[in-house]
């Protein structure tokens, strides 16, 4: 799946990944991996958010959905920050 837009914010340390269908109300459930992985999905079930806290301190994208679209989003947020790789798994 092709991400619409993907936004890092370097003041919360966090990346935002939005997938086609994604705005303000679409978001029904949350789904919590951990303390830094949310994954957001619209009433049909359907992923319309990734968001991923304290990027700098490096990502698991195992267990995430899309990993090769998360991987590419933190390998560019990296390489824009100068930071060495914050892929993990």
């Amino acid at each position: 799946m092709t991400p619409v837009a993907i936004t890092y914010d370097s003041e919360s340390d966090a990346l935002s990944i939005d997938f086609p269908g994604a705005g303000p109300g679409r978001s029904v459930r949350t789904e919590h991996l951990d303390e830094v992985r949310l994954v957001d999905y619209d009433a049909g079930g359907e992923l319309i958010s990734i968001e991923l806290l304290d990027v700098s301190r490096g990502v698991e994208i195992d267990g995430l959905p899309e990993p090769d679209v998360v991987r590419t989003a933190l390998e560019r947020v990296a390489a824009e920050q100068g930071w060495p790789s914050v892929v993990r798994g």
